[in-house]
């Protein structure tokens, strides 16, 4: 839920009037996790799904949905979590 996105860069498509807010290379997304109250305590299954379309200065590939999988680790109630990546989650530099 609230994914924060980089700040990214306008780019005009010929064709299309309004400009569009572009990302190249690579970027950090970020947002948080809702775990339901009764998930199992344990190492469980994560999907997550990015929409994006490529373009180029005139024109624009169809959206592709990429699905990402992998792991995480869900503590028991009550149990205070340990930080972890602290570089990659931390504030950016002003």
């Amino acid at each position: 839920t609230g994914v924060q996105y980089p700040e990214g860069h306008k780019f005009q498509v010929e064709g299309i009037d309004e400009s569009l807010v572009v990302y190249e290379g690579q970027l950090v997304l970020k947002g948080q996790l809702e775990v339901p109250a009764d998930a199992a305590a344990g190492e469980q299954d994560l999907e997550v799904k990015l929409k994006y379309q490529a373009c180029n200065n005139e024109n624009c590939l169809r959206p592709v949905t990429l699905t990402l999988t992998g792991k995480v680790k869900i503590a028991t109630a009550g149990t205070q979590a340990a930080a972890i990546n602290q570089k990659l989650f931390a504030a950016p530099e002003p």
